[in-house]
């Protein structure tokens, strides 16, 4: 996982794919980040700060967030774009959209 301050060079870059990969790292970072801190909190562990919005907030962020980063995977295959995916990112994504197809279903019943 990239900091966010080692996509910067690639987010000022005159090359698309390298913004590409800047703009697929920096939700990646954050989504990770999202992610964690929801384990600790669920896990009554210690935050370094006290959340003030209810739970179920941060699953559709994390929600919206794969959504995302799937849609960021599909145009990087079609696109010819490298990325270097974290391996539990795309579970994740795998998982979403698994679930969101099964919700479509339902939606459309």
């Amino acid at each position: 996982m990239l900091n966010l301050k080692d996509t910067i060079n690639l987010m000022t870059s005159a090359d698309y794919k390298e913004r590409f990969m800047a703009e697929y790292h920096q939700l990646e970072t954050r989504y990770l980040k999202l992610r964690d801190m929801c384990e600790k909190l669920d896990k009554e562990l210690i935050l370094d700060f006290e959340p003030t919005c209810p739970r179920e907030w941060y699953n559709r962020q994390m929600y919206f967030m794969l959504g995302y980063l799937e849609s960021l995977i599909n145009k990087a295959k079609v696109e010819q774009v490298k990325l270097d995916i974290e391996p539990s990112v795309l579970v994740d994504v795998d998982n979403f959209v698994r679930i969101d197809a099964h919700t479509q279903n339902i939606i459309k019943s």
